[in-house]
């Protein structure tokens, strides 16, 4: 391994809190090879990360997001909340159109994502929409924060993934657009 490799692999360890054997890293030639290996690594550590990690949630992002929803749509809609359970129906449960306008408002308060139908008009959940389904779909999930795990404790893939293109791109002062999957460290970014 050459001086070029040797520091990555001290920055992806560092980045990842993960330790990287010299026989390890050796076969790791292409970033697509890294990523899966650091998921792996990852994967066979706690599923929750230690309270010192700053990029864990000291909560479950999505509990808190369906208790916000709830007592959004008590306290703006009346909804009873003996009615909102994971499976209920977002149509089911608000049904006037003058409240569906004001449906952006909801959103926002419980950190879902901002989406519009119209210029002027808030996108309402389609009919279908169960409360679990909107919580998970329109919730950050820790994305934002680039957490390296889900609130359910599994690894998040998207996060490590853009956290080691970060990771090569700086090392190698190349642009992340131009970083692959199959790029070779040695062939593609001239690594000794």
């Amino acid at each position: 391994m050459g001086m070029d490799t040797i520091e990555l692999v001290m920055e992806i360890e560092d980045a990842f809190g993960i330790s990287i054997p010299d026989e390890h890293a050796e076969k790791l030639c292409t970033i697509g090879q890294t990523a899966v290996y650091v998921i792996e690594r990852l994967r066979q550590m706690s599923p929750v990360p230690e309270a010192s990690t700053p990029a864990a949630p000291p909560f479950c992002a999505t509990s808190r997001a369906f208790y916000r929803l709830r007592r959004e749509l008590r306290s703006r809609y009346g909804v009873p909340r003996r009615l909102v359970m994971p499976s209920s129906r977002i149509g089911d449960l608000v049904r006037k159109r003058s409240d569906r306008e004001r449906w952006n408002d909801v959103a926002t308060a419980c950190g879902f994502r901002a989406e519009r139908e119209g210029v002027f008009r808030p996108a309402f959940p389609p009919e279908g929409m169960t409360v679990r389904r909107l919580v998970y779909s329109r919730h950050d999930q820790g994305l934002a924060t680039g957490s390296l795990y889900l609130p359910d404790g599994q690894v998040n893939t998207r996060a490590v993934w853009k956290r080691l293109l970060d990771i090569v791109g700086e090392q190698f002062g190349v642009k992340v657009l131009e970083l692959k999957w199959d790029t070779d460290y040695i062939n593609d970014l001239n690594a000794d």
